[in-house]
């Protein structure tokens, strides 16, 4: 991939955590508009970014994290901005 489409995938990773977290099924209150309304927008936020991996990468994000290997992760960028 393009630096531009990493920066795409990675965009469109850092938004999947978040969307999935406030889906929450105990907070749902099927006769509140704005939580239904609250639900449905997480959701498309969650289908945007599968697509978008889907696009850029050929398969989505449930098989791209699946795939990752933990050893490969080097965070020793991480390490340096906390130390």
């Amino acid at each position: 991939p393009t630096p531009d489409e990493e920066r795409r995938v990675i965009d469109a990773l850092g938004t999947v955590g978040p969307a999935a977290r406030s889906l929450d099924r105990g907070m749902l209150d099927p006769d509140d508009p704005r939580s239904i309304a609250r639900i449905r927008e997480q959701t498309r936020v969650l289908v945007e970014a599968d697509r978008t991996v889907r696009d850029l990468l050929g398969i989505g994000v449930a098989e791209l994290l699946r795939r990752l290997d933990p050893s490969g992760i080097d965070d020793q960028g991480g390490a340096a901005a906390n130390g």
